[in-house]
């Protein structure tokens, strides 16, 4: 017979081995990820945030640690691809951008993309802002939903 103490341990040792004690381990974001954004937006006077057109993008990202680098390429004015860099930590990436590939003048206004979003399910949801030359208000944030391509 089996008294409760061996019972209780012997169902820590399979709790554990079935992967409980993973609880906190991270998921790598490496990858490709296919994202939907909110690309076009109206802010409000009351600062609420109404989307008017919905973009896509793909994101590659190589993760080494909790360092993460790699790029977003998405079609706005043109297609463009910023370098990104950022951290990945407790289920939450965070990324920011500040070099792209293209010599359009309109795009020199944008001084950073910053991404913040947590892992979901089967992807990545957050928001994203764009942080404008002489523009010191609040950044209107924008939503973006992100799935793994490959």
């Amino acid at each position: 017979m089996m008294t409760w103490v061996r019972r209780a341990a012997l169902f820590g040792v399979l709790f554990l081995g079935a992967g409980g004690g993973r609880a906190h381990a991270q998921e790598s974001v490496s990858g490709t990820w296919q994202v939907r954004w909110a690309q076009a937006i109206r802010v409000e006077e009351d600062e609420s945030v109404t989307i008017q057109r919905w973009g896509e993008a793909e994101l590659a990202l190589v993760q080494d640690g909790d360092e993460v680098t790699g790029t977003w390429t998405t079609n706005v004015l043109e297609e463009v691809t910023w370098s990104v860099r950022g951290t990945f930590r407790d289920g939450r990436l965070r990324l920011e951008a500040t070099e792209h590939d293209s010599d359009n003048p309109e795009l020199a206004m944008v001084e950073r993309l910053v991404w913040d979003a947590r892992v979901v399910s089967d992807g990545l949801e957050g928001e994203m802002w764009m942080e404008l030359a002489r523009r010191r208000r609040q950044p209107a944030r924008r939503p973006f939903t992100a799935k793994r391509a490959r």
